[in-house]
């Protein structure tokens, strides 16, 4: 009888401390708890998207066309950065509105760029939006019930 008993507390002792050890809304001495909340929205992240490549320069014309095999929606007056084969920043482009098919144009802002060159953008990830912070989902425009037949 004793020894079931002791095996009894032991497997409740075991459980409980397997249980204090998971929880994660414990408070640690000074009433801070284990884990900090993770309310607080997380910065955007910033990278560099791959646009293409130089096709060809007009130095006298000041501008370049840019060879792209994605079909990105680069607005005007975007700026792009293109860089060397060691990654160096080799100019600064500003895209333009002329487009057709896979070329764009861009103008040079500065620096010396070259056929073959990759172009890179700069691309900020927007934080993910709360569809309840402006009101309701259902009042927001384009909410409107689609029917698929």
């Amino acid at each position: 009888m004793q020894v079931t008993s002791l095996v009894f507390r032991l497997l409740v002792a075991l459980a409980a401390s397997l249980f204090l050890q998971g929880c994660k809304t414990l408070v640690v001495k000074g009433g801070k708890s284990k884990k900090p909340a993770e309310t607080t929205a997380r910065a955007p992240e910033e990278m560099k998207l791959p646009i293409g490549t130089i096709h060809h320069v007009d130095a006298e014309g000041g501008f370049v066309l840019i060879q792209s095999g994605r079909t990105y929606k680069i607005e005007p007056e975007t700026e792009l950065t293109a860089v060397g084969d060691a990654g160096e920043v080799t100019s600064v482009l500003k895209v333009s509105e002329a487009r057709k098919g896979p070329f764009l144009s861009a103008d040079i802002l500065n620096g010396i760029p070259k056929s073959g060159q990759k172009v890179l953008m700069d691309y900020t990830t927007r934080p993910a939006s709360n569809p309840f912070e402006n009101g309701s989902p259902e009042n927001s425009p384009g909410s409107e019930v689609q029917v698929l037949e």
